[in-house]
Parts: structure tokens; sequence; C-alpha cells
């Protein structure tokens, strides 16, 4: 598979609410259901306050993005605005090419996604997803230099070994998966390096070196990001010149979030080199589509809106984004202080 175009960062602000909605604007399958989500987002909620907070914090429990405080509290257009872009993004899958591929089966394991045990906010993604990530890899990463994947219920460290990446290493907190990860690498007869990590403890010195390339895919908050990216550099050295592949869903941040977001990493010497949006293609369950398209029927009774009408109003696929940085030579001095979780 040959590697997306990514949007040059001097082109388009992804750290900009306004960017991504024109993101929206501009690629949008179906312009009557945008416009129709666009009025939406504008009408004032009136009596509907107590279902539009019942459905922000089903859309977090559906799609597993942000915390329920930050949806609780961000204003109705946002909420709107972010439900519009995945409806958007979801849709622009299904009429892909790519969606021919079974999507449903995780990469490797051959498991369907219901029967996902979800500990430790696992949320896989398809298999076209996981040959995109190895095709952007393939840019930013000889295959001889050392990789490290923090998080992998995507498989990813077999799929690099697949590739021909001579040196991999996956760190997770799930004893469980780390199992399995190493049983399908030896099926293979590949050599793959994986632990069961926890990211506020020391990494052991046989594994802790100035990783070329580091891949994670956090929980779509800002206490996420930054807490994988903490861990990134830890466990690199903060080596100058290391490339981080990090995947989130940058609207999920809200606005407030995304300014946040852009002054931790310029504080932490990553730089951006690239932004690939609507990158990575996670299914919702089928048990979930159903609960999101009930909870539609009962939203629209307040708002009575065409956006929310329709098998296409439910988002079928979680679609996030995909951001290279480069840790810049000149940042903060490499410290030592203790990596804490996300509260």
């Amino acid at each position: 598979m040959a590697p997306p175009e990514p949007i040059p960062p001097s082109s388009s602000d992804p750290f900009s609410w306004e960017s991504l909605n024109q993101w929206v604007d501009d690629q949008a399958p179906d312009r009557e259901r945008l416009s129709q989500f666009r009025i939406l987002a504008i009408r004032p909620p009136g009596t509907a306050q107590t279902a539009l907070r019942a459905f922000g914090r089903a859309l977090n429990l559906v799609l597993q993005i942000g915390s329920y405080g930050e949806f609780l509290e961000c204003p109705w257009k946002e909420l709107v605005d972010l439900y519009a872009e995945q409806a958007v993004r979801s849709r622009l899958f299904d009429l892909s090419p790519e969606v021919s591929v079974p999507a449903e089966a995780l990469p490797y394991s051959g498991e369907a996604f219901e029967t996902v045990v979800r500990r430790h906010n696992q949320n896989p993604c398809t298999a076209v997803t996981v040959r995109r990530r190895v095709a952007v890899v393939r840019t930013l990463c000889p295959p001889e230099r050392p990789v490290l994947v923090l998080g992998d219920d995507d498989f990813l460290s077999v799929a690099l070994l697949e590739a021909g990446y001579r040196d991999v290493t996956t760190l997770d907190i799930d004893p469980g998966l780390i199992r399995r990860l190493d049983l399908e690498a030896k099926r293979r007869g590949l050599k793959l390096k994986a632990q069961a990590q926890d990211f506020t403890a020391p990494l052991s010195s046989d594994l802790q070196k100035p990783y070329h390339l580091v891949v994670f895919d956090p929980m779509c908050t800002v206490e996420g990001v930054r807490f994988f990216t903490e861990a990134a550099l830890h466990f690199s050295d903060r080596d100058p010149g290391a490339i981080f592949f990090l995947h989130t869903h940058l609207m999920s941040l809200l606005r407030p979030g995304l300014s946040e977001l852009k002054g931790y990493l310029d504080g932490q010497g990553l730089e951006l080199n690239a932004f690939y949006p609507a990158f990575n293609v996670y299914p919702v369950a089928p048990g979930a589509r159903k609960l999101l398209g009930f909870l539609l029927r009962v939203l629209n009774v307040f708002l009575r809106s065409p956006a929310l009408r329709g098998d296409e109003a439910v988002v079928k696929w979680f679609v996030s984004d995909a951001l290279v940085l480069k840790h810049r030579a000149v940042g903060p001095a490499r410290s030592s202080a203790k990596i804490l979780p996300p509260e």
C-alpha cells in the first residue's frame, strides 16, 4: 500500500478548530446533510438541555473519546461540529475502496471486534489502518533502525517485523496482550521484543535506548496524549532527532485542548512535520451503533433535525488523525522526573 499524502503543517493548522472544520467542509460527500449539521450547530438548544447532556455523555461512551466532564461542559456548537466531523469521516470510509477489506476483524488475530476484552482503553483499529501505518513508517525510518511501539492492541509491531524491520520493541501494560503478541510473532517466525510495562516505572536497561521512531495511539484526551508522549520521550532517552508517530483524534480534545496540546508539544521541543487527517479507522461495535441510533432518535424528538435522521446519521467508524513529530536538538533538558498517569 502506498503511503497517504500528508497535509504540510504550513498549509493547514491541525491545532485550529476552524481548520479542522474547514477540512470537513472540503471533504464532505453529502453537502445537504453537512449543511443540516451546520444549521443544527447554531440553533439554541433551549429546553433540550437534559437530552443534550445525555447525548454528550453517551457519545463519549460509544466512541470512547474525551472525558465526561469536558463533554458535559463544552458548547453545543462544538459537540455538533464534532459529531458532524465523525459522520463525514465515517461516510468517506464507507465510500472508499478500502472498506471492501474485512474491516471488523482484528489484524492478525482473526478475532471479531465484539469479542475484544477492552482493558486499559483498548480499541483496536482495522487491518486497513495497520497497513497505512506501515506504509508511513517506511517513509520515516529505515528498517535497520530501532522502533518502539507504546501500546499495541493493533499488532503493529508484528506487521513491522513482517515488513522487514529488524529491531522492534513493543511495550504494553496488559500482560495478556503481550503474551498474544509474542505468540503471534513466534508463530510467524519473527523475533519481537515484547514486555509488559507500566509507563510510570523505569524501563529495563536492555530496552532503554535512543529509538529512531516511537509509535503510540493514546486515549483521545490532552492528559492521555501527554502521558504517552512523556513515556516516549523518557524511554527514547530524549534523543534529539527522534521521530514520534502520534495517533489521536484532535477534535475530541475540544477547542481549549487543541491550544493546550500545541503549547505542550512546543515546550517539549517536538516539532510538527506532517499531519494526516482521517488516517486511523476503528470499527464502532454493532451493539454500540444500535445504542447510538436509539440516542439520536430520542435527541431528535427535541431537535427535529434532518441531520440526525436515517442510517447515515449513525457513525459506523471512529476515524482519528495522525501526526509526525520530530524531537528538536534544542529542547528541554533531559529529566528524570517520574511520569504521572492521566487522571
